[in-house]
């Protein structure tokens, strides 16, 4: 279910995908042919997706939508029926038209609650607990392990030496 809507997933988030490819070490195009499916997400590429949306939930400007969805896609994607997985994809893909068409923050929050797939709760109320959604379906705000913050931390700051030295 990640690599069927992947695209829709990056887009909640707000990135390009060379944003996504930067924060998981791979170009630009891996991300296109992900996406597009040209290639097949391999498990490491799945691991490392995972683990980037779920460091950068509690910081995103769409953070309670980007963590239903990472939620169902990751944690829960195999407790679906065909039917049920076709309305998540169906929610995940108007949720990413409006967040591509300028609805952020609390207007796309709001806009998941219309569809019944996002509660009023806040990320920083309920960051590390489960929280059942309007649909039932169980929501969870995962906290990072530090390890991955140090490396994503790590990550950020060696690009940024590198463009500085670049520039120079």
């Amino acid at each position: 279910m990640l690599q069927d809507n992947l695209s829709s997933v990056r887009k909640i988030a707000g990135w390009t995908t060379e944003e996504l490819g930067d924060k998981i070490g791979v170009t630009k195009q891996t991300i296109s042919n992900l996406e597009n499916k040209k290639t097949v997400m391999t498990r490491t590429q799945y691991i490392a997706i995972g683990a980037v949306l779920k460091y950068e939930i509690p910081n995103n400007k769409n953070s309670e939508v980007l963590a239903y969805v990472v939620n169902i896609l990751l944690d829960d994607d195999k407790s679906y029926s065909a039917e049920e997985r076709g309305k998540i994809k169906e929610n995940i893909n108007m949720l990413a038209a409006a967040s591509t068409g300028g609805v952020k923050g609390e207007k796309l929050q709001e806009f998941g609650e219309k569809l019944g797939i996002v509660t009023g709760a806040t990320v920083a109320g309920i960051a590390g607990a489960a929280v059942v959604g309007s649909m039932g379906i169980p929501m969870l705000v995962a906290t990072s392990p530090a390890w991955l913050g140090a490396i994503l931390g790590a990550r950020v700051i060696k690009k940024t030496k590198n463009k500085t030295d670049k520039d120079k």
